[in-house]
């Protein structure tokens, strides 16, 4: 009786702590677990203005995917563009979050598009990025592909369109 009420007992003691991974702070999982799209796009674009503002090439590169760097031609180049398009110290910037995702033979990947406005002291912007959050089957994809920026007066020309297929950095001038 003994065996049966201690086999019993450790059947409900691993129902009620289930699979855990020790090591890890529960917090910390639960909170990556259902963070939201929405916030990956935020702090990807906090990440994006955080190294505008410190003019930082070398770590601005390091948020695009290793694929997406192998087909753009001298990214030292368009950062640098980019950086220097902006005029005024960015005050503020909001935005939102599309997204897709797709599930193959259990590969998950997951893509946002982030589209954002920012204000500097000088002017008005709207800045769209491009990523893959998670890519199961090719790791590599991981980060951001393309970035597109344009003044808010460009963006409100009545035949402007964003139109660039290929990865990279591209500043729209009028």
């Amino acid at each position: 009786m003994k065996q049966i009420i201690f086999i019993f007992c450790m059947i409900l003691m691993l129902s009620f702590c289930g699979c855990t991974n020790v090591g890890s702070n529960r917090n910390e999982y639960m909170s990556n677990w259902f963070k939201s799209e929405q916030e990956i796009s935020d702090n990807m674009m906090k990440q994006i203005i955080d190294l505008y503002n410190e003019g930082n090439v070398k770590e601005f590169e390091k948020l695009f995917s290793q694929n997406s760097k192998k087909d753009i031609e001298d990214i030292n180049k368009q950062i640098s563009s980019f950086f220097e398009f902006i005029d005024g110290d960015i005050q503020e910037y909001s935005g939102d979050c599309a997204s897709s995702s797709e599930n193959n033979n259990g590969n998950k990947r997951i893509e946002l598009d982030g589209m954002y406005h920012i204000s500097t002291s000088k002017n008005e912007y709207y800045l769209n990025f491009y990523m893959v959050y998670k890519a199961d089957d090719v790791p590599s994809d991981i980060g951001l592909s393309k970035i597109e920026i344009a003044t808010e007066q460009t963006v409100s020309r009545e035949n402007f369109m964003w139109d660039t297929s290929e990865n990279g950095i591209f500043v729209v001038r009028e």
